[in-house]
């Protein structure tokens, strides 16, 4: 099953890591399977993280961001 791939902004560059690892405060993106960025109904890129990933509902990996 292919997989997302995490980044964090981390002394000026983009890191990549596992989703689960990232924490509060952490500038993320997500970039998928295809090698195109992830982005929300307004085009954005990256978010800021203001939780740690958990499991939802439907089994898979989420995290709360700052809108």
């Amino acid at each position: 099953m292919e997989q997302v791939q995490a980044r964090i902004l981390k002394d000026d560059e983009w890191v990549n890591i596992d989703f689960k690892d990232l924490k509060p405060n952490d500038r993320f993106q997500l970039i998928n399977p295809d090698g195109t960025y992830h982005t929300d109904g307004y085009g954005k890129t990256d978010w800021i993280a203001t939780s740690n990933p958990y499991i939802n509902d439907d089994e898979i990996y989420e995290i709360k961001t700052l809108i």
